[in-house]
């Protein structure tokens, strides 16, 4: 027959004490970096009048849960975002981070310069191939005759 231990369920030691180490605040995921602060700024009467102001601030809105609304900048690294909360009388409240839009420290992804665009160009008026793999041996041609 099995034997019954006999415990009392309101005592505890004295290291299984749980301590506070979170501050009220947990703290910040690894990877993500610290928290965002988030200041109030305004209130959208509707969704579409949300989307209108975020549009005119430079952000998108993203996909999220029915009732919190996030939108971030259009430059990617950009750090500047907005939270919208949906009030009980199906308003918005509009709320900021802390930092500004920092557009001058975002390095643009390089595009296409002049003359590869040109190359593409001709390429296209003479009935060439404009596939990728067909664009960027025809760069590396260019570059090849450049240097010989």
């Amino acid at each position: 027959m099995a034997e019954f231990v006999e415990c009392d369920l309101g005592e505890t030691l004295q290291e299984n004490e749980s301590i506070d180490i979170f501050n009220d605040e947990p703290p910040a995921k690894k990877k993500r970096g610290p928290n965002l602060k988030y200041i109030y700024v305004e209130e959208a009467e509707s969704f579409e009048d949300l989307k209108e102001k975020a549009k005119n601030a430079g952000l998108t809105i993203k996909d999220t849960p029915a009732s919190t609304f996030y939108a971030q900048c259009k430059i990617s690294k950009c750090g500047y975002k907005w939270k919208a909360t949906k009030t009980d009388d199906f308003k918005y409240l509009i709320y900021e981070t802390e930092c500004e839009h920092d557009h001058g420290n975002v390095v643009k992804k390089a595009g296409l310069t002049k003359k590869m665009k040109d190359i593409v160009y001709e390429r296209m008026k003479g009935n060439e191939r404009v596939n990728a793999g067909a664009v960027i041996q025809a760069f590396l041609n260019a570059v090849i005759r450049k240097e010989s």
